[in-house]
């Protein structure tokens, strides 16, 4: 089994390195998607831990209970994304450098969920991060640059805050494993500012409010397989973070609790706010994920305030996140079927009725996966005022789900898309419908609570009204006209406050400093944009990219693994 493990992670790791080679690449190309099932495997049979003492500081991945269901997530989601991928991109001159960048963010997003300490993990995590830069930037035009750099602020952000947070906490606990972790850190001294970094550090990849302006930048940029893994699966690499290092299940956090179930209802009501005023179908579908991703947050929230309820917290919090995984890959794999709109009659109506099975499962439609893990969600905690709360919101997805129904049926007539394009997204429509259910009955989640099937009148009203409040703009609006509000909503007004500010404190200098400390200032900025510009210009290439990160990724191997000695620090 511990050939499974390494085949797991090498092998897209060697196609990725492949690529690069000019005259392989066509071969290596076409191979691409079918590293990715060996994960499979992984979250089938959960093989004993594999221990690599030699790297980093001593990695040790394994499987349990969450790394099942999101590996099954993972492994799925990225190799039907990364089959349709091979369709839509079979003329692009690019696609080489995509599936690079794509495979190594895929072994960052398995890793991550494979590791079962903190350094590994953060490892992982970073590598992910850095490579989704590269699906973002795949265009290279004007739009995917501003949105690669504007989340390539905030990956480094969130880097840098994870970094303290986890140092912090690995120092508290004296280890780097979970377990411990969780345990040292619910009763370190510095516990609140631990719990607050991990929280931001995490909550970028979540799109909590208001670090969330990357995702409606991100996903109008990056191809549609690339944008059905980020929202599917890359946003839940926060998730996980916080389930390994917040100690939930340690103790009761009552602050924090309530401050994760306040950002998750305001994620969930803002992204629906702000995702009728849009007008183009992924931006629509980025917005319903920063609100989706809002009940999971809640979920977090409850979990740290019933520290007693929390396992089955976690498993609500485990399917609503595999729900929503397949849910939103099957949208975003389905705006490649979409555009153009089939022009024959049984095309049209397949695409609307599959678009419109996802729409019923986000919103949580009776005997629909978002209904199963909703209804986990509420038999967890039982209270009124969040039922309600909840329902709302659901009320609220309908609209959302509505609003990117119009726009699906406004788009213009063409050529039905290639089998490659629809087999795919078809996969995906089925798993969705199934998968949650079968995790949850052979998991042994607790299903014995009232209305486990979400098949009640408690599930069904929010979906009825919403539909009918859509029903009634469309009649009456021609649609759900709202102002428009440019993608990225909060950045805007934020770039408007910030460029005066920023030209006024660059203006006091200059009158008050000597003639060299001016040089100084002006060389040394130009010196760090030319750079900036030199860099985003070599990253729309194909070799910098990816010998960039295989070099990177080999020094960071040494010197934390094999040069970790002159570190002072040992695994043993």
């Amino acid at each position: 089994m511990s050939a499974l493990w390494l085949l797991a992670l090498l092998l897209p790791t060697a196609v990725a390195a492949l690529l690069v080679v000019a005259p392989l690449r066509p071969v290596v190309l076409a191979m691409a998607p079918w590293t990715i099932p060996p994960v499979f495997g992984l979250a089938l049979y959960a093989p004993p831990p594999l221990y690599l003492d030699d790297v980093l500081f001593g990695v040790v991945l394994g499987v349990d209970l969450s790394g099942e269901i999101l590996l099954l997530l993972v492994a799925l989601l990225w190799w039907l994304a990364g089959l349709q991928a091979q369709a839509t991109l079979a003329r692009d001159p690019a696609a080489p450098r995509f599936f690079a960048f794509f495979l190594l963010s895929f072994v960052g997003s398995a890793g991550l969920i494979m590791a079962q300490d903190a350094v590994s993990f953060y490892a992982f995590f970073t590598l992910m991060s850095f490579a989704a830069y590269g699906l973002i930037l795949h265009r290279g035009d004007a739009q995917a640059r501003e949105a690669g750099r504007i989340y390539l602020i905030l990956a480094l952000l969130g880097e840098a805050v994870l970094l303290a947070g986890v140092l912090m906490a690995v120092a508290a606990a004296g280890e780097a494993g979970f377990a411990a972790l969780r345990a040292a850190v619910a009763t370190a001294p510095e516990r609140d500012l631990i719990v607050a970094l991990i929280a931001v550090g995490f909550g970028i990849k979540v799109g909590v409010i208001p670090l969330h302006v990357w995702l409606p930048l991100a996903h109008p940029a990056a191809p549609a397989p690339a944008s059905a893994v980020l929202s599917g699966t890359i946003i839940k690499a926060g998730l996980l973070g916080w389930l390994r290092f917040l100690p939930i299940g340690e103790t009761a956090l009552p602050g924090w609790g309530a401050a994760f179930v306040a950002f998750g209802l305001l994620a969930a009501f803002y992204g629906v706010a702000v995702g009728l005023a849009q007008r183009e179908l992924k931006v629509v579908l980025a917005y319903s994920s920063i609100s989706q991703m809002g009940f999971v947050t809640v979920g977090v929230g409850l979990a740290l305030l019933h520290p007693a309820q929390a396992e089955i917290i976690l498993w609500a919090i485990l399917i609503y996140a595999l729900h929503h995984g397949f849910a939103k890959g099957a949208l975003f794999m389905g705006v490649s079927v979409i555009s153009p709109l089939p022009r024959a009659r049984l095309a049209r109506v397949a695409v609307v009725a599959g678009v419109a099975l996802a729409g019923l499962a986000l919103a949580g439609a009776p005997l629909t996966s978002g209904a199963l893990a909703k209804a986990l969600l509420k038999a967890a905690v039982a209270d009124n005022h969040l039922d309600a709360v909840l329902a709302l919101a659901a009320m609220g997805t309908t609209l959302l789900m509505a609003r990117f129904l119009w726009l699906v049926l406004h788009k213009p007539h063409g050529q039905a898309a290639a089998p490659g394009v629809w087999v795919p997204w078809l996969g995906t429509l089925a798993l969705m419908a199934g998968v949650a259910w079968v995790v949850a009955v052979y998991g042994r989640a607790p299903l014995a609570a009232p209305g486990p099937l979400g098949a009640g009148w408690d599930a069904l009203w929010p979906v009825l009204a919403g539909i009918v409040v859509a029903a009634f703009g469309w009649r009456f609006g021609g649609g759900i006209r709202w102002p428009g509000v440019p993608p990225g909503d909060l950045l805007r007004p934020a770039e408007a406050l910030l460029r005066p500010l920023a030209s006024v404190s660059l203006d006091v200098p200059r009158r008050r400093v000597q003639a060299f400390g001016l040089l100084l200032e002006r060389r040394t900025r130009a010196l760090v944009l030319g750079n900036i510009a030199l860099v985003e210009r070599r990253l729309s290439r194909w070799r910098t990219p990816a010998g960039l990160v295989l070099v990177l990724a080999l020094v960071l191997w040494w010197s934390l693994g094999y040069g970790g000695g002159w570190l002072g620090y040992s695994p043993h």
